[in-house]
């Protein structure tokens, strides 16, 4: 299982989506129980890049008549898929968050972006 979390004096804090899961994920285990723990750089997006994204997105989701979050959802759906999640008997698909993406991740966005640009004619700033 993997979790993310930010060292915050000198304590680990974990995103608030992954926090209950995270909980719920330890209570499994005993106490004492030996468990292995990896911690690594995640190298998340840059606030550029992100602005940069949310630029483009709204250049071309207004282009082709979709609101900013719609365009957003359908991009994600493109570059990473979805979890299927039923509610009341319907089943509904969920995208999944760009927030925690890595850098070369979330680059793809942009990517496609670009390429949707140029399928439809519409004219976009430089990278």
């Amino acid at each position: 299982m993997i979790f993310t979390a930010y060292k915050n004096d000198g304590r680990l804090k974990f995103t608030t989506s992954d926090k209950p899961k995270y909980d719920k994920y330890i209570e499994s285990f005993s106490d004492g129980e030996c468990l292995e723990v990896e911690i690594s750089d995640k190298q998340l997006r840059t606030l550029p890049q992100n602005r940069l994204y949310w630029k483009l997105n709204q250049i071309v989701s207004s282009e082709l008549g979709y609101s900013s979050v719609e365009f957003h959802d359908i991009l994600k759906i493109q570059c990473y898929g979805y979890e299927e999640v039923e509610y009341n008997g319907t089943l509904y698909k969920i995208p999944p968050h760009s927030r925690f993406r890595k850098k070369r991740d979330f680059s793809k966005l942009i990517d496609v972006i670009y390429e949707i640009a140029k399928n439809n004619g519409i004219l976009l700033p430089e990278k």
